[in-house]
């Protein structure tokens, strides 16, 4: 399940592998996983505020 990965692996994975989308796809987040195949990671800026939504624990999907 989605909400089994770790803080430190979607980290990492959207770190080296953000501009395809492969953090959003393990999230579940299929649509936009595919908007960030097509186009780079929205032109890398998404991948960026992604990653740091993810350090501060704000990217969407995870249980509080």
């Amino acid at each position: 399940k989605p909400e089994d990965k770790g803080f430190c692996t979607l980290f990492w994975v959207c770190f080296f592998l953000g501009n395809i989308g492969v953090h959003r796809f393990i999230r579940g987040k299929i649509g936009t996983g595919i908007l960030w195949m097509c186009t780079g990671g929205c032109f890398a800026i998404g991948a960026i505020i992604d990653l740091i939504n993810i350090y501060r624990g704000k990217f969407g999907g995870e249980k509080a």
